[in-house]
C-alpha cells in the first residue's frame, strides 16, 4: 500500500513539472517501475521492448536498461548476481544514444549521464593506476562508452586516445585522433560541467606525454597549448606544461 501510494504521489509531482509528459505513454511502465527500485522487473519488461519489432528501435528502453543497471552496481545485494552491471549500464547507454540521434529524452536525463560519467571516470582512474594491461584495456572500454554516449566529449576522446595508444593499438587510435585533432582549438571549456573539464585537462597531459616520449615534442607543445588558456592556473597541469616546453 505505501509503495503504490509513493509512486502515485512521485507521478502526480512529475505530471505537475511536464515529466511524465514527455514520455511516451508505452513506457510509464517502465518508469513506475524503476521509481520502485523493481529493477530485475524493469530489465526484464525493458528487455522485451527492444526485441519487439514495433519498439526495437525506440530509445527509452535501453536508457531504462541502463539506469536499472546503474542503480543495481550501487547496491550490494546485486552484487554476487550482476558482477558486471556498471559495465552494462554503460552498454545500454551507448545502445540508447545511438537510437536517440535526435536528443530527445538527453535534456530530460540529463543527472543520469552526469552521475554516470562520473563514475565512469572513476572506474577509469582505477584502472589507469594499475598500469599493467588488463587495467589499461578495462580504461579503455571505458572510455570508448562515454565517447559513444557523448560524441561530442572531447576529454573521454582524449582518453580514449592516449589509452589506446598506450596499449599500442596505435591504428584505432591514430583514426580517432585523426578525426579530433582540428576539431580540439574549438572545444568550448566553459559549456563543460566539472568532470568534463576535469577530464579534457588530464586528457590534454595525457596525450602530451604520449606524444613527447613518442618524440614528438612539437605536436606535445600544440596539445598543451590548447589548453594552456583554461589551465594555466591549474598546479597539474603546469608542470606538464613546463615538461612538454623542453
Amino acid at each position: 500500500m505505501l509503495r503504490t501510494i509513493s509512486t502515485s504521489i512521485f507521478l502526480i509531482f512529475c505530471l505537475s513539472f511536464g515529466l511524465v509528459a514527455q514520455q511516451e505513454d508505452k513506457y510509464n511502465d517502465l518508469l513506475i517501475l524503476y521509481v520502485d527500485g523493481e529493477y530485475e522487473k524493469l530489465i526484464r519488461k525493458a528487455e522485451k521492448y527492444t526485441e519487439k519489432s514495433d519498439t526495437r528501435r525506440d530509445a527509452e528502453p535501453f536508457l531504462y536498461l541502463s539506469k536499472a543497471y546503474f542503480e543495481m552496481s550501487r547496491l550490494e545485494e546485486f552484487r554476487d548476481e550482476y558482477p558486471k552491471a556498471f559495465r552494462d549500464a554503460l552498454k545500454y547507454a551507448s545502445k540508447y544514444r545511438r537510437k536517440d540521434k535526435e536528443l530527445e529524452y538527453w535534456d530530460l536525463h540529463k543527472d543520469f549521464f552526469v552521475e554516470l560519467r562520473s563514475e565512469a571516470m572513476r572506474e577509469a582512474d582505477i584502472h589507469l593506476e594499475d598500469r599493467d594491461p588488463r587495467g589499461l584495456s578495462q580504461a579503455a572500454r571505458i572510455y570508448k562508452s562515454l565517447v559513444d554516449i557523448d560524441p561530442d566529449d572531447a576529454g573521454a576522446a582524449l582518453m580514449y586516445g592516449a589509452t589506446l595508444y598506450t596499449i599500442n593499438r596505435r591504428g584505432e587510435a591514430d583514426m580517432l585522433m585523426k578525426e579530433w585533432s582540428p576539431k580540439l582549438g574549438s572545444v568550448s571549456v566553459d559549456r563543460m560541467d566539472d568532470d568534463q573539464k576535469e577530464m579534457f585537462k588530464f586528457g590534454l597531459m595525457f596525450y602530451a606525454e604520449y606524444l613527447k616520449d613518442d618524440g614528438r615534442s612539437d605536436s606535445a607543445r600544440a596539445t598543451m597549448a590548447i589548453g594552456y588558456p583554461f589551465f594555466k592556473d591549474d598546479n597539474e597541469f603546469k608542470i606538464v606544461y613546463d615538461q612538454v616546453q623542453r
